[in-house]
């Protein structure tokens, strides 16, 4: 899941910040916090 995030974060695409807003509130903290960065990646790029 961590890799996912990281992907989805490259990419860029906001169609995907649903499904990251749902890995940020995940029990595992290393997908939770890939998750804030992929958020931060797609959001930036606005």
């Amino acid at each position: 899941m961590r890799n996912v995030a990281v992907a989805m974060g490259n990419s860029g695409r906001e169609s995907f910040v649903p499904f990251l807003q749902e890995m940020a509130a995940a029990d595992d903290q290393m997908v939770r916090r890939h998750a804030v960065w992929a958020l931060s990646q797609i959001t930036q790029s606005r």
